[in-house]
């Protein structure tokens, strides 16, 4: 039946796995704009664009004979960045999808969809055969001076191409018409091959690009996110530690080394007369703690040699008596219960002679040789009773 059921939950645990791996997403989609997918939001259509047109594609910071350079998405880190924009005041051409990007001297405008957008003026050199993109929602950048636009006006353009040095820098508001799906809508392809193959916008066709993709969350630094943590929290979790470090040292200098006592501590006897006799005189009840003790005497005697409480009484006390060397009169005194006292004296000396048949009974060892209590002890106990 184990068996059974054991199989019956591993063939479950697979069942939910395969129906994870038929309905999950691919792993190949990856993350939006990234060039080696061939989801719906990749760029890799772009990048094999560029390649069947004769490009050499290479990715990160572009090298000093590198054409072109694409940046989808500028996470670069400041050293990076600094080296990017050497290589464009140097006379590179770069193409910015990112409007975030830092690169970019524009302002973010408005937000239209692609297929509300028109040309509107066009002042960049080649792109006259581009005239409808297909995109989602497509962001108009502020142009600056110096500025060529399309696809907009100067209140706001898709298209913001500006020099920076000896280079140029052309802004997109957004990498939407690159991605798979959109691609080879409109005239997407053909807004591609004019800022990326650069066939007439330099009047030469490029022979190398460079591609610029990081993900969220992911750089070349060296920071972590511990650094996110401040100086004074830092300093307040060394204190926490210091002062628990001294507080455990004082607990073990206050306490001292740890003592192994035995596991069960016997309390002697009269010490738990006297404490039931107190018990009692204080509910004015004196008596009765004879009755207790007595009682709990039996019990402990019944326990201690194995006899039943439901046997005969003499038979009992014979028992026990041949076993501890006890007189039989004496354990039945235990084991019977006696008449209650009159008094509290008359109860305190019945609970002293209980008292020490109990002790010969059930620690005989502790109580070898040891002398009976005087009578000014006995007088002592009947007066704190």
């Amino acid at each position: 039946m184990r068996a059974r059921s054991s199989l019956q939950i591993l063939g479950a645990i697979a069942l939910l796995l395969a129906v994870a791996v038929l309905i999950g997403r691919p792993g190949n989609d990856g993350p939006p704009l990234d060039p080696n997918s061939v989801g719906e939001l990749g760029t890799m259509g772009l990048v094999e664009f560029m390649e069947t047109s004769g490009v050499s594609v290479t990715r990160g910071i572009p090298a000093p004979d590198t054409d072109v350079v694409l940046v989808l998405r500028d996470q670069l880190d400041g050293s990076g960045r600094e080296e990017l924009l050497d290589w464009i005041r140097a006379g590179g051409e770069a193409v910015i999808t990112d409007q975030t990007s830092p690169l970019v001297d524009t302002g973010l405008r408005d937000l239209v969809a692609g297929e509300d957008l028109a040309k509107g003026m066009c002042d960049i050199d080649g792109l006259d055969d581009v005239s409808e993109l297909v995109g989602g929602s497509l962001a108009l950048l502020e142009p600056v001076p110096r500025s060529q636009i399309c696809f907009g006006d100067f209140g706001g353009a898709y298209i913001v191409r500006f020099p920076e040095g000896d280079g140029f820098v052309t802004a997109l508001g957004g990498a939407i018409p690159f991605i798979n799906r959109n691609l080879d809508e409109g005239d997407n392809a053909v807004l591609a091959g004019r800022l990326l193959l650069g066939e007439t916008i330099n009047g030469s066709e490029r022979q190398s690009a460079s591609v610029i993709y990081i993900p969220f969350g992911v750089g070349n630094g060296q920071r972590s996110a511990t650094d996110l943590i401040g100086s004074n929290v830092r300093w307040f979790g060394v204190q926490l530690l210091v002062v628990a470090f001294v507080g455990l040292l004082w607990a073990i200098r206050r306490f001292g080394p740890i003592v192994h006592e035995p596991p069960v501590v016997e309390l002697p006897g009269s010490l738990a007369v006297r404490a039931t006799a107190e018990l009692h005189r204080r509910s004015k009840t004196g008596p009765a703690s004879a009755a207790v003790i007595q009682a709990s005497l039996a019990a402990r005697v019944r326990n201690q040699f194995r006899v039943s409480r439901d046997g005969d009484v003499e038979f009992g006390a014979n028992q026990v008596a041949s076993r501890s060397g006890i007189p039989a009169d004496d354990v039945l005194q235990v084991l019977v219960a006696s008449p209650p006292a009159p008094d509290t004296p008359t109860a305190l000396k019945q609970s002293q002679q209980l008292d020490k048949i109990g002790q010969q009974l059930l620690h005989p060892a502790a109580l070898h040789g040891a002398p009976d209590p005087s009578p000014s002890s006995s007088i002592r106990e009947e007066q704190h009773v």
